[in-house]
């Protein structure tokens, strides 16, 4: 079957965002995305399979429901094997670049703004507006990017404790926390011996008693 690529304008409500996307998309971004959108129209359609299953476009998809758009283009992918999909899919989140020329950027930024042109339509924040449109950057206050960064740093502390927390609560066989997995017929009586001691000692019951009985040993 001959490939072909048909552009078409689908309903946003039929397209199916990958489960597995690779690519992460901040709010931020997606706040950006619209933007664009709104300012110049959506000049870039959504790849997608025949089924609607979304190769390329996650962020674009939610910018067009944050802006309410009910139908919006796309590229149908035809005579493409689910490998090839996957492939390509997984190839553009790898090759999407955030790296930039800062000098080339910089001169563009000054340019557009000479010509009256809403910078902020780009998806610029106003950090980066200032330190781009500044010509001394030995004079650029850094401090507009530290609550930023201060902001960030937080949290991500949070979330990372967050997972922490969820990860501590998860149920893991008992033969991981000892590292063996099999005992003696002997060595389990013994065990269950020693353990109901310990239960009977701290009166608590199964790893919590232990918990007790090594802090008191100093363990």
């Amino acid at each position: 079957m001959s490939k072909s690529i048909e552009v078409d304008v689908w309903e946003v409500a039929k397209l199916v965002p990958y489960e597995k996307n690779a690519k992460k998309h901040s709010k931020e971004q997606v706040e950006a995305l619209a933007k664009l959108i709104q300012r110049f129209g959506f000049t870039q359609p959504i790849v997608i399979d025949p089924s609607g299953n979304i190769v390329a476009g996650h962020g674009r998809r939610l910018a067009a429901i944050q802006l309410g758009l009910d139908k919006v283009p796309v590229r149908v992918l035809k005579g493409y094997t689910q490998e090839e999909i996957d492939g390509l899919r997984l190839g553009d989140n790898r090759i999407s670049s955030n790296e930039y020329d800062h000098n080339f950027l910089q001169e563009e930024i000054n340019r557009l703004h000479q010509l009256d042109f809403e910078i902020k339509d780009l998806g610029f924040s106003d950090q980066e507006l200032e330190f781009l449109n500044t010509d001394n950057l030995t004079e650029f206050d850094e401090s507009v990017f530290t609550d930023d960064v201060s902001d960030a740093v937080a949290t991500q502390k949070k979330e990372n404790e967050k997972a922490q927390e969820e990860t501590d609560a998860t149920a893991v066989p008992i033969a991981d926390a000892f590292g063996f997995k099999r005992v003696t017929v002997a060595q389990s009586r013994k065990l269950r011996g020693i353990i109901s001691q310990i239960e009977e000692q701290h009166g608590k019951k199964g790893v919590e008693a232990l918990f007790d009985h090594f802090q008191e040993v100093g363990l």
